[in-house]
Parts: structure tokens; sequence; C-alpha cells
């Protein structure tokens, strides 16, 4: 119980750390970016009927859902399941913005101006683009493997929707609490792709409760908004279709928040645990 204490007190520290920076506009630019890149994503994906955008649009569509997904209003069924897997390819191309935003933050931290934060982070790029394709690919393998419970034993049993909703929320905060500090030690540390991985572990297992609560707070608090759009089945038969891309765009939103949060308080405690501590 006492470690459960000092964890939530570590997390806590590190997120008041990190509230102050909200009045710096600077860091707020790259979320800034990922959220307009999400948004304009979601455009695309809305207006793949235009025939200017349909050669591009459609066939991302249809590799994802097939030919249902094209027609009303099977698309706005089927909209949250293609939004969330062309946001982790967008994810890896978003990759520098974290970076760039760690640079910050580390700066405020240890009471330094940061320099060049955009240049430094492309240098690295390459190395952000594998680790941050490594978690990609991880957590649409555990999504695929979710997929592989009968869509009708969900359908008819409580039991078995809300099981695998579990078992793939559990798996997707452990990914991102093991890999959370791979971006950190490339830039702030200049490690390569495959060595920041593993040290990325080795400073998640030694204060693994902590980032575990960091990690998970911010997934439960937008799962009532996965949740939602996760049943777009029963959503369209009582509202508007219309509906699900209002709770995206409020879900995007959220997640810029919540982002702004994350990477600052990871990087508080990475600082901390690399640097201060030794």
């Amino acid at each position: 119980m006492g470690s459960l204490f000092r964890s939530l007190g570590m997390v806590v520290w590190a997120v008041r750390s990190t509230v102050p920076c909200s009045t710096r506009a600077t860091i707020w630019i790259p979320f800034l970016i990922i959220g307009l890149l999400q948004v304009a994503c979601l455009g695309l994906l809305l207006s793949f009927h235009q025939s200017a955008l349909l050669p591009l649009t459609a066939p991302v569509i249809h590799s994802v859902v097939g030919d249902a997904g094209l027609h009303y209003p099977t698309f706005f069924l089927t909209l949250p399941y293609v939004f969330s897997r062309v946001s982790l390819v967008l994810s890896i191309v978003t990759s520098i913005a974290v970076a760039v935003a760690t640079i910050m933050f580390a700066g405020v931290f240890r009471g330094q101006d940061w320099r060049a934060p955009w240049r430094t982070s492309w240098k690295r790029y390459p190395a952000l683009i594998v680790t941050t394709a490594l978690l990609a690919v991880l957590l649409y393998l555990v999504s695929k493997a979710m997929g592989l419970v009968p869509v009708h034993a969900q359908a008819t049993s409580t039991l078995a929707r809300w099981g695998t909703r579990a078992v793939m929320v559990f798996a997707f905060v452990i990914i991102q609490t093991f890999l959370i500090y791979t971006t950190a030690w490339i830039v702030l540390r200049g490690a390569s792709a495959v060595a920041s991985v593993g040290r990325s572990i080795r400073v998640a297992w030694n204060t693994f409760l902590t980032t575990l609560i960091l990690v998970t707070v911010p997934v439960l608090l937008v799962f009532p908004l996965d949740y939602a759009t996760g049943r777009t089945d029963w959503m369209i038969g009582k509202f508007r279709p219309e509906l699900v891309t209002w709770i995206l765009m409020v879900e995007i939103l959220v997640e810029l928040v919540l982002g702004f949060i994350l990477v600052g308080a990871t990087t508080r405690i990475f600082i901390y645990q690399v640097e201060e501590t030794r």
C-alpha cells in the first residue's frame, strides 16, 4: 500500500510540474499540429465521396472495412474503426511533434532555454519513426487478436464483450507503459532506436506502478468516448449517424489536452529518474 501511495504521489508531482507549462503558448504548438492533422484526416474521410478525393480516400476505407464502408449510413458505423487505423499511421508521422514537445518540457524542467527543438527532433526522426512504428504495430496486432473473438459472442454475451474490451485496454496500457520513455531517450540522451526501447523498458520497470498509473488515467478518461464510438450500431439506431463525427471531434480535443499532460509528466519523471537521482 505504501508503494501505491508513493507512486500516486509521484504522478501528482509530475502532473503538477506540467500544468504551469500550459501557459507557455510555444509548447502547445506541437500538440496543435497533431490535432489539426487529425482533424484534416477526419475531414478527408468524411469527404471521400468528392470526385477529387475519391481516388485517395476510397481505397483506404475499402482496405479497412470493405465496400460496405463506402455507403450511407454504414460509413458512419465503420468511421471510428477506420479513423483509429488512420490515426495509428498518423502517429508515426507526428512522432516528431511529440519529440519537439519533449525537448521543450525538458528545457523548462531543467531551467534552461530549449535550443532548436525542431532541428534536433528532425535529426533524430529516423529513430523516432522506428520506435513509433513498433508501438503502432504492437497496438494493431493486439486489436487484430481481439478481433478473433466471434462477433456473435460479443453481441450476445455481456461477459464476452466487456472481457474483450478489458483485455485489449490492459494490453494497450502495458505496451505503452514500457515504450513511453523511448522518445525521451532518443531526443534527450541521443540513444538509438534499439537502445531506446531497452532503456525505456528499464526505466518503466524501475517506476512500474508510477508509469502504469500515468498511462492508465488518460486511457480511462477517454474510455467513455471510445465506448461511444465502439457502439455506433446502437447510436445510429437512436440518433443521426452524423453524431459519430462530433464524438470523434470531441475525442480529438480531449486527447490533445491529455497528451500535453502525459508528455510533460513523462518527461518530468524521465529527467528525475535518469538525471536527478544520479
